[in-house]
């Protein structure tokens, strides 16, 4: 149980990180952290795992390209609300009864119960892992879809600004020619008939 509590705080403590007095686990209320309390102990006191958590719904949503608006946030129940759940379930089971020393047979019997529900909170969190890392994978594609967009339009206009005039009159004045005579020779082919090779 030391394992877990010291493994329970540090999962507060992530959670409730903040950037720049910015709560990212919060959704939009980036004011507060959106976990309630820092130990084992509060997570006992809590009448559900649920009272833990104090994000709103909201995630922060960017516009990556034209077309794409991406949900780029997590929220701190999102990620943990189970995993709490089933921490309070194995905390309120050592109240009642201390897990430590040699374990009697209830203990082993509701140890081994709980490996199912912690197996299923892992594969959540697994799956919210590759998600979160998909949206990455999807933002860094855009990124340098971006950056090649940016590196095209500056030497686009770089050949416009930095365009030579003289050169630029002598090869429009060229490409007229050339369409002029594509013109004549249009009109010629167009009246030629059979009887030309006769």
């Amino acid at each position: 149980m030391d394992t877990v509590e010291e493994a329970f705080s540090s999962m507060i403590a992530s959670l409730n990180t903040d950037i720049g007095g910015v709560h990212i686990f919060s959704g939009g209320r980036t004011d507060v952290p959106p976990i309630v309390g820092d130990n084992l102990g509060d997570l006992v006191a809590a009448t559900a795992a649920g009272d833990m958590f104090q994000n709103d719904g909201r995630k922060a949503i960017a516009k990556i390209g034209q077309n794409t608006d991406m949900e780029y946030s997590l929220l701190a129940d999102e990620v943990a609300e189970d995993l709490f759940m089933a921490i309070k379930v194995l905390a309120d089971f050592d109240n009642l009864t201390p897990i430590s020393g040699e374990l009697t047979p209830a203990q082993n019997t509701f140890l081994e119960s709980q490996l199912s529900v912690f197996e299923n909170v892992i594969e959540d969190l697994r799956i919210v892992l590759s998600s979160n890392g998909m949206r990455y994978g999807r933002a860094d594609e855009l990124l340098e879809e971006h950056q090649e967009q940016e590196t095209f339009m500056l030497n686009f206009i770089s050949d416009i600004e930095d365009v030579n005039m003289a050169e630029a009159i002598t090869r429009v004045n060229n490409d007229q020619t050339a369409l002029e005579v594509s013109y004549k020779l249009t009109s010629e082919l167009s009246r030629l008939s059979l009887l030309n090779f006769i």
